[in-house]
């Protein structure tokens, strides 16, 4: 009876296999869809979705990082940037002008970045910066000074020219 029923049972063995493996690829896909999920979602909560800066979440996880490994012949400058005229920008020219100068802005304070530094966006028209190792007040300033100079260029959105400045201030 055994060998009449080998047949039925190889081909149940197979197809069981087959099921198995079916099913182990299928959670394997899903597991690692899963973890890219994951890992996009945390992108997002650390990044603004309008610059792709980092954003007020991952700005604040670095310098608390940086402050429990922190040392007085390390100093750090913090600075908070606003711009000025936003508002009036998003009231008469709509949010999509605004949204682009936006852009704009974190397109051009970017590159003013020493290594290590951080520029962030918390939110609205308010920008963070952050200067590892900067030993003399005096640079703090001037470099304050030159996110000033450098908004004070006007942007070109969309043909318009939109002057905005920025009131910066820094520990």
């Amino acid at each position: 009876m055994l060998w009449q029923n080998l047949p039925f049972i190889g081909l149940s063995v197979l197809v069981a296999a087959s099921f198995l493996t079916m099913l182990t690829q299928r959670l394997w896909a899903a597991g690692a869809a899963l973890e890219a999920e994951r890992r996009e979602a945390r992108r997002q909560a650390m990044q603004d979705a309008l610059t792709a800066l980092p954003n007020r979440l991952q700005f604040e996880a670095h310098l608390t990082r940086d402050l429990r490994e922190w040392r007085p012949a390390a100093p750090i400058a913090l600075l908070m940037l606003d711009l000025d005229r936003f508002k009036d920008v998003n009231d008469t020219l709509g949010h999509a002008v605004g949204d682009r100068l936006l852009r704009d802005v974190a397109k051009r304070l970017a590159p003013e970045m020493s290594d290590g530094a951080i520029l962030a966006r918390f939110g609205g028209d308010e920008f963070a910066m952050y200067l590892p190792n900067v030993l003399d007040p005096a640079a703090i300033e001037a470099f304050a000074g030159n996110i000033i100079k450098v908004l004070k260029v006007p942007f070109d959105v969309d043909g318009l020219t939109l002057e905005v400045g920025g009131s910066i201030g820094y520990a």
